[in-house]
Order: structure tokens, then sequence, then C-alpha cells
């Protein structure tokens, strides 16, 4: 297969998959993918995370905007906040619901994430992929001094002080639909959001795991299924018992320092994904915005633990 030949048709027909080149050249599907993989770690092409039966869609640079006409393929949370940013340009990420967050963040194609630094501050803001850095810059201020607006004690913030830079890679979050469990469990575990403190000695060399599992076992909490997680972390799914029989929890829990507002939508939404009630368990504190979250009765059924 002729690589000029598969390139000529990516610059032709716009974002392709495997399938149309090898339908266009009368060649194997795996050697178009081959190719086109190759392309890619050569940054020749760029790839998408939107993918189309399976196989994400191969482009040249200036074709972006044609990624538009596949947004009908995304989950109708994900398009409605796409639609949302394409509509409003920026969109800022403490003001969304949790759901919304988390929405973007999957969409990594069409919302593309912004730190503003105010005063030594960062506050995280969503792009809309095509606007340009011009119009961003004079919404995003446009949107600061509004909140200043509504906020007169405090000091608005200098235009020289204000920084816009592309933050690292967000991670992602998932979604789905939450049932409300109304049983509450023998173990001092509420249904509603609260916060509790397991103090326990510390013993030298106990590790993360370690105090997890005891507090599980403190409970008579057994794990049921584990699930993938980075490293610090833990997500399972949970047999709690509770006065009606065992109650079933989707449980992450994380050796983190501070955990922010971030950490508890990304495990709220991992139980709407599951339709389980969530048991957040932390090593550290939570910040101040997370407390506020967690406090506002927004992530119902969602506890935290410290321990």
């Amino acid at each position: 297969m002729n690589q000029d030949s598969v390139l000529q048709i990516i610059k032709t027909r716009g974002p392709v998959i495997p399938s149309q080149i090898s339908k266009d050249l009368g060649t194997n599907i795996l050697l178009a993918s081959a190719i086109l993989s190759d392309f890619a770690s050569r940054n020749l092409v760029k790839v998408s995370s939107i993918k189309i039966g399976g196989s994400p869609l191969y482009y040249i640079t200036g074709q972006e905007d044609k990624l538009q006409q596949y947004m009908d393929r995304l989950q109708e949370k994900e398009k409605k906040a796409c639609d949302l940013l394409k509509e409003m340009k920026i969109l800022r990420d403490e003001k969304l619901e949790p759901v919304d967050r988390y929405s973007l963040r999957q969409c990594k194609d069409f919302a593309k994430p912004i730190e503003v630094t105010i005063d030594g501050k960062k506050e995280l803001f969503w792009k809309w992929y095509l606007a340009q850095n011009e119009e961003i810059e004079a919404l995003i201020r446009k949107e600061l001094l509004q909140t200043e607006k509504k906020q007169p004690e405090q000091k608005k913030p200098e235009a020289e002080k204000i920084q816009i830079e592309t933050p690292r890679a967000s991670n992602g979050i998932r979604q789905a639909i939450q049932e409300k469990i109304q049983e509450r469990t023998q173990e001092k575990i509420q249904p509603q959001a609260q916060t509790q403190n397991v103090k326990e000695e510390e013993k030298p060399g106990k590790g993360f795991s370690q105090r997890v599992q005891t507090f599980f076992s403190e409970k008579s909490i057994s794990i049921s299924e584990e699930q993938p997680a980075k490293k610090g972390e833990i997500s399972c799914i949970l047999k709690v018992p509770s006065s009606v029989g065992e109650l079933t929890y989707y449980c992450t829990a994380k050796n983190k320092a501070k955990c922010n507002e971030a950490d508890l939508s990304y495990a709220y939404v991992c139980g709407q994904q599951k339709q389980l009630p969530v048991l957040f368990i932390t090593t550290g504190e939570l910040t101040k915005k997370a407390k506020e979250l967690l406090q506002s009765g927004t992530l119902k059924n969602l506890i935290h633990i410290k321990v």
C-alpha cells in the first residue's frame, strides 16, 4: 500500500477510520490500521478520542472543525455539555454540576481545559476547541469581572495578574443514573452526604491498604468485587451490613493529603454509573471547596470517611 495514497485520502476526505482507507484502496483493514497508527506515532496525523465502531478518527491539522459532524456519537449528557460549551465558548468548572464536569472531561476532542491564575490562585475553565485564544481570554476576563461585581468587598483582579495556561491532562470520571438508597446501616454509615472521622492509632509501617482493610474489618464490611484503580487508590464494590440485610456500595479510597471537589465528583459519578451509593474514604483532609460541595447536599448518598 502506498503511504502517500493514504495521506491523500485523509487530506481529501477529512477524518477517516481504517475501514474507509481499506475500502478506497481495496486492501486489508489490518494493514490500513497499521499504517494509520504509524502515521499517528510520527505525528503525521491526529487521533480523535471519539470512536466510530470502536475505531478512532484519523485527521490532519486544519481538519479539526470536521469533527463536529461526529458529535452525535457522544453520549447524551456529553453532547449536551458540549453543545452548551459550543454556545458559551467558555465554562467555569466550579460553576458546573458534577455530571457536566465529568462530561466535559470525556469530550477531549471538543472541550479543552485552561487554567487561569489570579493572584496565585488557579481556577479551571473549559474552552470550546475551535475558539480563538484572544476571544477566550476576553470572555474569561469578563466572567471574572462579573464575579467581582457580585462580591464588591473583594479586590478586583488586576489584568496583569491574570495568567491563562493549559493545565495538565485532567482525569476522566464516569456518569449515569443513581438510584436512591433509603435504608440506614447499623455501623454509623448514613445515607446522606456527611463527613465522619474514624480515629485509630497509626502503627509504624502500617500502609494505606492495611488502614482501609482494618476499617472494613471493624465495620464487618466485605469486598465483593475489586475495580481497576491508580496507584495510591482503591476502588471496589462493598457489602455493608444493615438492619435490613447487606447493602451494596461503590467505594473509592484515596491515599492523599488533600482531596478536592473534583475527587468527590469523580467518586460520585462512578457511583451513578453503577447505580450505587458511594463510600469515599481518605487518609487526608478535604479542601474547603470539597467540604462545601459535600455539605450542599448535591452529592446525595455519598459518604466521606477519614481513616
